[in-house]
């Protein structure tokens, strides 16, 4: 323990008061990516109401879901495990959150939905990110401008 403080690989936090946390340091990552915390902040990675918000926003207040994941939470998973032309499966689309932010990302993505959400929430919101009337979540951070587009399909 006492080399891995003189290493400074150990932190007490800010003050040097609290219980030791073991250093990750990036140049030293297999991967040089970004190490993933287990804590993500609202003010990072939005919350519900944000998300809801976007949802209203892009439906005029027509049309509501009761869960929708921020796109900002999406972004940081989808930024930490894939890259650009990864497919993405999302399998309860729900609203089509990680569809939309798939795309905007460069992600090819496959969404799964069996409720009549394909139709009311689904289509029209890719829609949107494809015509680039869809301006919030990740949208001016991944610098989305629309484009692209989606094959529709029903499944017996």
């Amino acid at each position: 323990m006492y080399q891995e403080i003189g290493d400074n690989r150990i932190w007490f936090g800010a003050k040097g008061e609290n219980v030791p946390r073991i250093k990750k340091f990036l140049a030293e990552s297999e991967d040089k990516g970004v190490t993933p915390e287990t804590l993500w902040y609202a003010d990072d990675v939005g919350t519900t109401d944000t998300a809801r918000k976007h949802i209203n926003e892009i439906f005029e207040k027509k049309l509501t879901f009761d869960t929708p994941k921020p796109e900002e939470l999406v972004s940081s998973a989808l930024h930490i495990a894939t890259n650009p032309n990864d497919l993405i499966l999302d399998s309860f689309a729900g609203s089509g959150t990680t569809g939309a932010v798939a795309h905007k990302m460069g992600r090819r993505w496959i969404m799964v939905e069996l409720g009549e959400h394909c139709h009311t929430h689904i289509v029209p919101r890719l829609q949107k990110v494809i015509d680039g009337e869809d301006q919030g979540g990740i949208t001016k951070a991944a610098n989305w401008q629309g484009g692209g587009g989606f094959r529709y399909y029903r499944v017996a």
